[in-house]
């Protein structure tokens, strides 16, 4: 469904973009989350233990490999946006995770029918190239990023971070294609090159 996507443009001035964010979570009256962004990342909450020792709910639990599968998407998909950018992708794929139509882990929701061409839901995973990491920065940015979702996703104490559709957005794509499953959802914004969108469950 979102093979369309291409992978974003490189080159964008990330550590302003870091400072533009904070700043538009603190005109959104969210100093705490800003302060959390541009300081020490944040704990993931708690998680209660139920029977036989086990979690709850295993999803507040992320491990390494969800960590770098978060990581390769915003790497491939959204290196070139803002920080801002990069973390509405990253909720996309939180989103799914929660979503019973999708996988409900967040490598699964990554690399879904990676295995048929041009035809999975994140193009770098079926593109037929291969997956390269060559800039090292931008990876260390993304890798913290991602870290920062998983730990946040819940909101980090800060009441309402994630509040509002573009966080709840379970698709998006480049703005220089058309797909078809696009006049089927609800635009719920865009930034840089990226449109959002919210698909509605009755």
């Amino acid at each position: 469904m979102m093979g369309y996507i291409g992978r974003a443009f490189e080159g964008a001035a990330r550590g302003a973009a870091a400072l533009l964010f904070g700043a538009t979570l603190l005109a959104a009256g969210h100093a705490h989350a800003a302060e959390i962004y541009e300081g020490p990342l944040p704990q993931p909450r708690p998680v209660s233990v139920g029977p036989a020792g086990k979690h709850a709910d295993a999803s507040e639990m992320p491990s390494k490999s969800a960590r770098e599968c978060l990581a390769k998407a915003l790497y491939f998909e959204a290196r070139g946006e803002t920080a801002k950018g990069q973390l509405a992708v990253g909720r996309v794929i939180l989103n799914r995770v929660k979503d019973k139509h999708y996988p409900d882990t967040i490598c699964g929701v990554v690399f879904q029918n990676a295995e048929k061409r041009n035809r999975c839901q994140f193009s770098f995973a079926c593109d037929g190239k291969p997956d390269l990491v060559a800039d090292q920065k931008s990876w260390h940015e993304v890798r913290r990023r991602a870290k920062w979702l998983l730990a946040c996703r819940k909101g980090c104490g800060s009441k309402g971070l994630w509040r509002g559709p573009l966080w709840q957005s379970t698709h998006y794509h480049a703005d220089y294609v058309a797909p078809g499953w696009a006049n089927r959802l609800e635009q719920t914004g865009q930034i840089g090159t990226h449109l959002f969108y919210l698909e509605a469950r009755a």
